[in-house]
């Protein structure tokens, strides 16, 4: 009987988010005829929870090192690498694709120390960006430089990640692989509006909802959201706003809305688990993030028929085409964005446009394809691998 592929998926942790959902979704659906799948991470957990429950459920092996940690730390960084070459020499991969941006210089070192056959790293939106110190910027693509030479794949979610590795100097073309981030669209295809949730937030049936899900950080700029509830409120008077998650600003993002005096108005769910249901009461989905990859709970969005504005960021771009299947605003323009949230309150017939045209422009995400594409790379690079060694031991 022929031996699986082994394939090991290295992330720094299982929190809660999209980059987590993709390597559980690609291990848990990769076909277990062929691949025998794990993943190694970290046991950091933050705020928002974590999505160990959800690869156990799915049955994906899961192995932890405490020392992977996210913030730079020499000591963990070093006692991280010996450990997960360790583990990827004891395990005999074929395979390590490694995603986020610690788990991915470390776990590609390590995995090339131990001469794994194939090495492949995603880029769910590089980890670097014109908002951060330059200093630390400047080191953070220092490191994704140093770690391109010993990937063989770099899957890249966006096509605008290309553009912005090859910026900052990462310009290997022919390394780049996009493959799109993908969800399980048939969970999120349009609901009739969940009215029991609607009561269970103290909101009126009639009331028009605003809403946004997110981790609550700098990056997702939650205070944009909170400014335009401030201006949309003023002239909606039916209007109410929802931001469903959580995240180490939401203390600082209570303080904004009571300063405001939106308690009544703004209401934070915290981590949920029914985003699909959540999503059937929005009239309107808000993302105010000033940086992206391609962020999954915009499709998801879409796919629930809601109509969706957005920052144009990044990956953002690549979702939406302004005014055909949603639209694009200006980063920090908060009062255009609040017009354009007041008109499509009033004017149902132009969320109704944007929802048709929105449906149509969703498959590409599918989780499905995702799946689908990765497993065609993997028997790809395994049969230059194969190949190589074929030439080689024909050299006389």
């Amino acid at each position: 009987m022929r031996r699986k592929i082994k394939v090991l998926h290295i992330i720094t942790k299982l929190a809660v988010g999209g980059s987590q959902e993709n390597t559980i979704f690609t291990c848990s659906m990769l076909d277990n005829n062929l691949y025998d799948t794990s993943i190694l991470c970290g046991t950091e957990r933050d705020e928002e929870g974590d999505l160990i429950g959800m690869a156990k459920d799915r049955k994906v092996p899961l192995f932890f090192i405490p020392e992977l940690v996210r913030d730079i730390n020499p000591v963990k960084d070093f006692t991280a690498l010996l450990r997960i070459r360790k583990f990827i020499k004891n395990g005999k991969y074929d395979i390590v694709h490694t995603h986020t941006s610690k788990a991915g210089m470390v776990g590609r070192l390590a995995a090339k120390i131990d001469g794994v056959p194939v090495i492949i790293h995603t880029v769910h939106g590089w980890n670097f960006n014109d908002f951060m110190n330059p200093i630390k910027k400047n080191f953070y693509v220092l490191c994704e430089k140093i770690a391109e030479k010993f990937t063989d794949k770099i899957i890249v979610v966006t096509k605008e990640d290309i553009k912005k590795g090859f910026k900052e100097g990462i310009r290997n073309k022919e390394k780049y692989e996009v493959i799109r981030s993908g969800i399980d669209l048939k969970q999120f295809y349009q609901r009739d509006c969940n009215i029991a949730l609607k009561t269970e937030f103290g909101i009126k049936k009639e009331d028009k909802v605003i809403g946004t899900v997110t981790r609550i950080c700098p990056q997702k700029n939650i205070e944009d959201f909170i400014k335009i509830a401030d201006i949309v409120s003023n002239k909606v008077p039916n209007s109410k706003f929802l931001i469903v998650g959580d995240g180490k600003e939401r203390n600082r993002i209570e303080a904004k809305i009571k300063k405001l005096q939106l308690e009544n108005r703004v209401f934070i769910t915290g981590v949920r688990s029914d985003i699909p249901e959540i999503l059937s009461i929005f009239d309107v989905f808000v993302s105010t993030s000033l940086w992206e990859g391609l962020p999954r709970t915009i499709v998801e969005a879409i796919a629930c028929g809601v109509p969706v504005i957005a920052y144009a960021v990044d990956g953002v771009r690549e979702i939406i085409i302004n005014r055909k299947n949603g639209f694009l605003m200006p980063p920090k323009d908060v009062m255009r964005t609040s017009e354009r949230v007041i008109q499509i309150l009033n004017r149902p017939e132009i969320g109704e446009y944007i929802r048709k045209e929105a449906q149509k422009s969703i498959n590409e995400f599918s989780v499905n394809k995702m799946v689908s594409s990765i497993a065609k790379l993997y028997m790809k690079l395994l049969y230059q691998v194969n190949q190589s060694t074929i030439d080689k031991s024909n050299v006389y």
